[in-house]
């Protein structure tokens, strides 16, 4: 993962996109779905692929991470993964969508502020 960001941040989006899929199919020969850190790659090779210019695919993988972080009822997956989905709808060009995602968005971050870090311990 952090060979992924310091990829990203150093514009080499084709190494951090096949660093990604590297670390995907290496989950996969693990034996356990490890889903907190698939999402995240999926989040990741997304990116990669949006900054290639590959919108479709990069559409495509923010919709598989979004339906993966979702059935997980992971909210904070799932913010990022709307988030990647709106960027990818608004870089193709798809608005009416982007801003579908948005108001998702805009809505699932609500409920995140709503959930503790940490299980609270009363006092």
């Amino acid at each position: 993962v952090i060979e992924i960001d310091a990829c990203q941040r150093q514009e080499r989006h084709l190494e951090a996109l096949q660093a990604a899929e590297a670390a995907l199919r290496a989950l996969d020969g693990m034996g356990r779905p490890y889903l907190h850190d698939r999402v995240n790659l999926m989040l990741q090779r997304g990116g990669a692929l949006r900054q290639l210019g590959d919108l479709a695919a990069a559409r495509a993988e923010a919709g598989a991470a979004l339906a993966l972080a979702e059935r997980m009822q992971a909210p904070r997956l799932v913010t990022s993964a709307l988030t990647n989905a709106a960027d990818a709808a608004l870089d193709a060009g798809a608005l009416d969508e982007a801003e579908a995602l948005t108001e998702r968005l805009a809505q699932a971050a609500a409920a995140v502020s709503q959930v503790p870090m940490r299980p609270t311990v009363p006092r």
